[in-house]
């Protein structure tokens, strides 16, 4: 009798009290709470209808300290994982990380797990948005830190998607059917071309093919961002896959019946010669989101801390062997090619003892590509290429790829060029953040639009940070002052995949968006969401 009592005296509490009680759960609690009943499902189902952004900042001498505070951080919150991306400073614990988070998370949520040598992300102790980077080369003494991002994006599907290398398979095989797979789930989860959106995490340095055939496929459409891992370490990224049958597959190969959740997949790849590359987290629209409530947007923006110097040249004589190019140019102005010497002299002059850190080539090419249903369109691209040397004839590059007629600039590491695109990259986010104001206007609530920024990725290159600005938190800052309390998650990478940051003369010449890998910069994600009108209205009468 006292048991039904209480069921009754419970069942008449009015919804906005189990609401504001139900909403203050931890995410264990509230999964729970969830499947108790119908009334409180539906509840819960108010209380978790906007996409969600949980980040948790763990920085101390072991693991397990980071771990349980960071985990304890992220489940205090209601909260269903759509995706989880860890980043480690512990990289001989990567696997055990990885393991931890996959019996936390279970086996069908999509789980990045990366190797980092600096982390970015709100503190657990502090609450303060910090800007953490260790010396690599010094494993013992100082402090590591795990950072640990979930995400709640209600209308969009997300999967890892793996890139498996071979020297048994050629490259142009292996991102092809890499793009198949990324294709395969985006039609299954959209019905659409393109996914939303795309992180990738990859221990290639060599993006430039990859990344230009994304582009192609995507036709521009989809913003790429991510970062190279970990420099000169392999093994440093770990995956898991909400469909276990993308985990276990290798392209259009499949593992064995003996693998198994349990085994490790990264020995499996590993005796059979294949090697992971890259992993992409694809954010695809889902067709089967009947609320209709959410259009999730992904914006990217890039400070870069490269600066042009020097003249414009055009390639006139080039060779390529063995990820090197040797070339001659010409400059506007002079009827013959100059040699290596005379270039590097030229940039010598001009920049005297203004060079900071490794000088890079910027070359803007142009190409024929092959443009959904196999048309073929005139596409502009922009990559970087480390400068080696001169010798007595050529310039010395690394990489290939580029041709005769293409045109190229040196850029050189400069603090003045990173708080200027900083800077540049603080009124892109006060637009994205007024756009939103002005959406919530009286017309717009009307045409059922209001503009909400839910979180927020940073991918930083490991020669920025304090020692570059001498000043802390420069690149956070950027964003979490635009939009306080926002969740922020970021880590520092040896290579930076985003927008290019392209000066007036190059940005004049493209004529189809594309990403690049990058140096000395910093990529943004922004994560947001438009409400419909009837999710508007309400909010303004509650």
């Amino acid at each position: 009798m006292g048991g039904e009592l209480e069921r009754e005296r419970a069942a008449s509490l009015p919804e906005e009290l189990w609401e504001n009680i139900l909403g203050r759960l931890p995410a264990k609690a509230f999964a729970k709470a969830c499947v108790t009943c119908h009334s409180w499902n539906c509840i819960c189902n108010r209380i978790l209808s906007r996409p969600k952004l949980l980040s948790a900042l763990s920085v101390h001498h072991t693991l397990e300290e980071c771990m349980d505070e960071a985990l304890a951080k992220v489940l205090s919150k209601p909260i269903r994982p759509h995706f989880v991306m860890a980043f480690t400073g512990f990289a001989s614990s990567l696997e055990k990380t990885h393991i931890l988070l996959c019996s936390e998370f279970g086996g069908t949520v999509p789980l990045v797990t990366c190797f980092s040598q600096g982390l970015i992300g709100r503190d657990t102790v502090s609450n303060e948005v910090e800007e953490v980077l260790w010396d690599p080369y010094n494993d013992v003494l100082t402090d590591r830190g795990v950072l640990l991002t979930i995400g709640f994006i209600p209308g969009l599907k997300v999967e890892a998607v793996p890139l498996f290398g071979s020297p048994e398979i050629s490259t142009r095989t292996c991102v092809e059917s890499f793009l198949a797979d990324i294709n395969n789930f985006t039609k299954e989860a959209s019905n659409c071309a393109n996914p939303t959106g795309i992180v990738m995490f990859t221990e290639q340095k060599d993006l430039r093919y990859i990344l230009q055939t994304m582009d192609d496929a995507f036709q521009g459409q989809t913003p790429i961002v991510g970062g190279v891992a970990a420099e000169d370490k392999e093994g440093s990224i770990l995956y898991s896959a909400g469909d276990w049958s993308r985990t276990t597959r290798i392209q259009n190969l499949c593992l064995p019946p003996e693998s198994s959740k349990s085994r490790s997949y990264t020995k499996l790849l590993m005796d059979r010669n294949y090697r992971l590359d890259a992993v992409a987290l694809v954010f695809a629209k889902d067709m089967y989101n009947t609320l209709g409530v959410h259009e999730i947007h992904f914006t990217s923006a890039v400070s870069t801390g490269l600066k042009p110097r020097g003249p414009s040249y055009k390639v006139a004589s080039v060779r390529s062997s063995l990820q090197e190019t040797w070339l001659t140019a010409k400059r506007e102005g002079l009827p013959n090619a100059l040699d290596g010497p005379r270039i590097w002299e030229e940039i010598e002059n001009e920049v005297g003892n203004e060079i900071y850190g490794d000088p890079y080539i910027g070359v803007l090419k142009r190409r024929k590509h092959y443009i959904a249903a196999g048309k073929r369109k005139s596409v502009s691209s922009f990559a970087y290429h480390g400068f080696y040397n001169s010798d007595d004839r050529y310039l010395n590059l690394e990489g290939e790829g580029i041709k005769t007629a293409d045109t190229f600039r040196f850029y050189f590491p400069s603090v003045e060029a990173a708080w200027a695109s900083r800077n540049a990259v603080c009124e892109q986010l006060k637009v994205l953040k007024q756009k939103g104001s002005e959406d919530c206007g009286p017309r717009n609530m009307q045409n059922g639009l209001e503009t909400q920024v839910f979180g927020g990725l940073i991918f930083a290159c490991t020669s920025r940070g304090l020692p570059f600005f001498r000043e802390k938190n420069v690149d956070s800052s950027a964003f979490s002052e635009i939009f306080p309390g926002v969740p922020l998650a970021g880590t520092y990478v040896g290579g930076e995949i985003g927008p290019p940051a392209l000066g007036e003369m190059e940005r004049s010449q493209m004529n189809l968006t594309c990403s690049c890998l990058s140096y000395y910069s910093s990529v943004f994600l922004v994560m947001s969401y438009t409400m419909n009108s009837l999710e508007t209205w309400a909010i303004g009468q509650s």
